[in-house]
């Protein structure tokens, strides 16, 4: 079949009429070779892994349990003392009694072996508590403190972590609240730390022990002695291990009386 060359005339002529439709259609085949390209490129494009989005979990309060009879009386809100610290991984037996025939376990050393950063953040942390016992219940502060960093090693003493209890008060026949049965020994539970230093005091300045406060206020070196006399911790020498703990951290600096 012969072609016929169009005249460059008529080309030009015919352009200047169809323009529009020309562009249009130069126009509409971009756009169909743009998708495919684009198609083709994301073909060969590995898909993206998605990322599981954790779903907020709605809050819900505990059920509020029912209210229970205790031995202490007066009512604290939580922020009398600092919030409770992370419990540190414990490096000391799990009951202050244990191996006491053992000189280098007594409370005294193994409380050294306790960073003094820890023991200094919990003496901060409870001193206003102390001194609050001593106006109440003339008790030095620095009593009250020293008990409570040998007893609980700084709050580092699973008592004090999981039960509150930074004593190491055992149950007795008059104790109604809430107990914690730990190496065949039936230790007193409490709902927050407050409660058990009110406790601790109340142990020492109540029935048989009232006497006690008749120690005076100042008097630390008396009330080591008579909490060694009452056999408080089941150790010997707890006495030298209180006044020493007191003179280490110049505990007797909270024992001004306070009004």
């Amino acid at each position: 079949m012969q072609s016929f060359p169009i005249p460059k005339q008529q080309l030009i002529s015919y352009l200047k009429r169809n323009w529009f439709k020309i562009s249009l259609g130069v126009l509409l085949l971009f756009l169909v070779l743009k998708k495919d390209l684009s198609f083709q490129i994301n073909l060969n494009t590995p898909a993206e892994e998605e990322i599981p989005v954790e779903e907020e979990i709605p809050y819900r309060p505990k059920a509020q349990q029912p209210a229970k009879r205790e031995t202490f009386t007066d009512d604290m809100t939580a922020t009398s003392s600092s919030p409770e610290q992370a419990p540190v991984e414990e490096t000391f037996d799990l009951s202050p009694f244990t191996g006491l025939s053992a000189p280098d376990n007594t409370l005294e050393n193994q409380l050294k072996r306790v960073d003094v950063a820890l023991v200094q953040a919990y003496i901060k942390r409870f001193v206003h508590v102390a001194e609050n016992e001593q106006i109440k219940f003339k008790i030095p502060a620095s009593v009250t403190l020293a008990n409570a960093l040998l007893q609980s090693q700084a709050g580092r003493h699973s008592l004090a972590v999981d039960h509150h209890n930074h004593f190491s008060l055992l149950c007795t026949s008059d104790w109604i609240g809430e107990t914690a049965n730990i190496s065949k020994n039936c230790y007193r539970h409490y709902e927050n730390a407050w409660t058990s230093f009110r406790d601790h005091s109340l142990f020492l300045t109540t029935g048989q022990n009232a006497s006690l406060q008749s120690l005076g206020e100042e008097n630390y070196k008396g009330w080591a002695k008579a909490l060694e006399k009452m056999n408080f911790a089941r150790q010997k020498n707890m006495a030298n291990q209180i006044i020493h703990t007191i003179e280490k951290y110049q505990l007797y600096r909270f024992d001004t009386a306070l009004d």
